[in-house]
């Protein structure tokens, strides 16, 4: 399908923006930057970050020999290029969708008690200090911001007469050259303070609510900006089998000194004088596919890594990090040319046809709609 004349949301021109600015018909591609090879050499290190403690899988980034890399995606800014609009839906579907439920940490998701645990009784002792009674870890993530487990309904949203689909990976496979930005290291995010978005976090190389796309060969850098420590563990995702062992993510230290010490410091994630999230490397990711990260003592924290040989990704719903369209639609910018295979993939909802074929021509945008299937916890709340 061609349209010659469509208004852009802000979000789809922010896309566009981030992918730059060629010359004629180039289209619209980033600025020059080093390939991925030379990209791998060149990434500054993380911060406050042993590697060798954590995970013993060789350097943050290890590439394979060169002739196994030969056939990776390129940065070429004269490419001719589109755009590639995708919605996401349940079609005929409307229903009111409950409210989020809290995490019962009595039931089958208890947390383990670390009160008598060193170095974890100093942040207890750091918040009564403050004048705030926190007995345990579980009245911290009860009190502050209740988590709630995953749930199909939690991708969903009214609008219009369908059901929009949110956090669906988006995947145009192929492609070999073209003018977006090349992905690097991965990363997320642990954090339960995003609106109820309690969950880990992708962030960069186009990534999305909890989806995090990655490059063959390459980590993830996980951060949290919570006060107790997780235990990461990291599957593939369709056998369960284990990359690596799991290992420690640590919490976010606390401050003892200043104006934002203590508990209201560290209730206010991001004010001035925040420091950095406490961070762990992943084991590294060598082959493509879906892995699942899973934190072991806080069950709401689950994510997906996904290994992808080229940048034309994106999830359904986020136009960027952190930012929710609530429609189901996100647009990618700068797709070459040429007949390509569209793969899209949820973690709790089956599209009805996984993979599409599109075809892109030179400024054009074009439309595609991917339909999926009701999940049981729609269809009961439908009358």
């Amino acid at each position: 399908m061609r349209q010659t004349s469509v208004i852009l949301t802000a979000a789809a021109v922010g896309l566009m923006v981030l992918a730059g600015c060629g010359e004629d018909k180039a289209g619209r591609g980033p600025a020059s930057r080093p390939s991925t090879s030379e990209a791998a050499t060149t990434l500054p290190d993380i911060p406050d970050l042993d590697e060798a403690a954590v995970v013993a899988d060789g350097p943050l980034v290890k590439a394979r020999p060169d002739e196994q890399r030969k056939d990776r995606y390129t940065l070429d800014e004269k490419a001719y290029v589109g755009s590639l609009r995708i919605t996401c839906r349940i079609p005929s579907m409307r229903a009111t969708l409950p409210d989020l439920k809290a995490v019962d940490f009595t039931g089958p998701c208890p947390i383990k008690d670390p009160m008598a645990i060193e170095p974890y009784k100093v942040i207890y002792d750091g918040i009564r200090q403050q004048g705030y009674d926190i007995k345990n870890e579980v009245e911290f993530y009860r009190d502050w911001n209740p988590p709630c487990l995953d749930g199909p309904l939690r991708w969903l949203a009214p609008a219009g007469q369908h059901m929009a689909v949110e956090g669906a990976a988006i995947i145009i496979e192929g492609i070999k050259s073209g003018p977006r930005e090349e992905l690097v290291r991965g990363q997320v995010l642990m954090n339960h303070r995003y609106w109820q978005g309690n969950y880990i976090h992708g962030r960069n190389n186009y990534s999305g609510y909890n989806i995090a796309f990655v490059p063959p060969d390459q980590r993830i850098v996980l951060g949290t900006g919570d006060h107790f420590p997780c235990e990461i563990a990291i599957t593939e995702h369709d056998s369960g089998r284990g990359l690596g062992e799991p290992f420690r993510l640590p919490p976010l230290a606390l401050k003892r000194e200043g104006p934002f010490a203590g508990w209201l410091y560290e209730a206010n994630a991001g004010s001035w004088g925040q420091p950095g999230p406490g961070s762990a490397p992943s084991p590294t990711f060598r082959d493509k596919g879906v892995y699942t990260i899973r934190c072991l003592r806080h069950p709401w924290h689950v994510g997906y890594a996904i290994v992808v040989d080229n940048p034309y990704v994106a999830v359904s719903g986020a136009q960027q990090t952190y930012s929710q369209s609530r429609d189901g639609r996100v647009t990618i910018a700068g797709v070459p040319v040429g007949t390509w295979k569209v793969r899209i993939w949820h973690p709790l909802i089956e599209p009805v046809q996984p993979v599409h074929e599109i075809k892109i021509e030179t400024d054009e945008i074009a439309h595609l709609i991917v339909d999926f299937k009701p999940p049981k916890e729609l269809l009961s709340l439908v009358k």
